[in-house]
């Protein structure tokens, strides 16, 4: 799942290099440059939905629940600098969606 995630995040950005999608427990970080956010999260959230649904969509129903939140280089700068992504909870500017249909 991580590798499509990370195959469609790297189809949409322009810098590449400043791009990554990790997994930390039930959590997928996308980290984009600031020009490449709005390519990512698309018009009122389309691309970061259609990506949820993607990703929803090769999980095995049952399954463990996922968290996607989209940040910019800043943001995971500020985010390392203050502790790490062991306090991270999800932020308000962030994109934060279950990859799991359990609630719909």
């Amino acid at each position: 799942m991580l590798e499509i995630v990370r195959y469609l995040v790297n189809a949409l950005v322009k810098d590449k290099e400043n791009s990554s999608v990790e997994l930390h427990e039930n959590l997928i970080l996308i980290t984009v440059s600031k020009d490449d956010m709005g390519s990512v999260i698309g018009r009122n959230g389309r691309v970061a939905k259609a990506i949820r649904t993607i990703a929803r969509g090769i999980l095995p129903s049952g399954g463990v629940r996922y968290t996607i939140d989209i940040l910019n280089q800043e943001e995971r700068e500020e985010l390392e600098k203050n502790g790490g992504l062991s306090s991270y909870k999800g932020g308000s500017k962030s994109f934060q969606e279950d990859a799991d249909d359990s609630e719909e």
